[in-house]
């Protein structure tokens, strides 16, 4: 039995993508539409089933269910192309997927990318489009009210960038807001503390969490990947690949 035909891990890959443009300004937030496409075609190709985050949840507190196949698919920060072009291409394959929400930039600018001129000009969704994907199957998430380092805040301020952020999505969208994407992965206890608090159920990490529900792991989808990297991903194995790539290297470099 090849070693690719299931997979092993306890976990459920989750996939992270920022901007799907054309113009990419940014290979570390931005994915060419032709190569978006082609990972929703693998996914769908190789028989993945992408799941919402509710269904992710649950699958979390009851193990006993099959995770076989199953992936979530993430989109931090709520650029306005997510739904000019991420969104067509989910719907023609009926997948599902989850988008962070930076409140305070709805119908703005990205204007936290403030060092870098050309990208901080991209523009946000705004609340019609957001609206127009929730009818689609997209779900919301909070990314915070400004996208800052949670890590730097105090109580008092990362009330107001959780709390508030949550509370505007359920307002404006009538529905439950559960997860929480941090901001530049950045989180400690006292942030871990206050989300619990402001009532989230889970919070999402890149590459730097335990994967117990407020830590949890994203992989990043950017820039042209190859097939056999993306395949990696959606099997959970890419972490143990370049970790073990690493140590090769290591291992070489000192055996010369």
């Amino acid at each position: 039995m090849s070693i690719f035909s299931r997979r092993s891990f306890s976990h459920i890959p989750v996939l992270l993508y920022h901007s799907v443009s054309d113009d990419v300004l940014d290979e570390r937030l931005t994915m060419d539409i032709i190569s978006f496409k082609h990972q929703m075609n693998i996914i769908k190709k190789w028989g993945f089933k992408p799941i919402t985050i509710e269904d992710y949840e649950k699958y979390r507190i009851n193990r006993n269910r099959s995770m076989h196949k199953k992936v979530l698919i993430t989109f931090d920060d709520g650029f306005e192309d997510n739904y000019t072009n991420a969104f067509p291409i989910l719907s023609n394959n009926n997948f599902p997927a989850v988008v962070f929400l930076i409140t305070g930039l709805i119908n703005e600018k990205a204007t936290w990318l403030e060092n870098h001129p050309q990208l901080s000009e991209k523009k946000m969704l705004t609340w019609e489009q957001i609206k127009k994907m929730k009818k689609g199957n997209i779900a919301f998430g909070s990314h915070a009210v400004n996208h800052t380092n949670l890590s730097f805040l105090n109580r008092k301020e990362l009330i107001i960038e959780l709390g508030s952020s949550k509370e505007i999505i359920e307002k404006e969208l009538n529905c439950r807001v559960s997860s929480l994407s941090y901001p530049f992965s950045a989180h400690s206890s006292p942030v871990i503390e206050i989300a619990r608090k402001c009532g989230y159920t889970v919070a999402f990490a890149v590459d730097s969490g335990d994967n117990t529900a407020f830590r949890l792991n994203r992989t990043k989808c950017n820039g042209p990947e190859s097939r056999f990297i993306f395949l990696l991903k959606l099997l959970g194995w890419y972490t143990f690949f370049i970790n073990l790539k690493k140590r090769l290297i290591i291992r070489n470099v000192k055996s010369n």
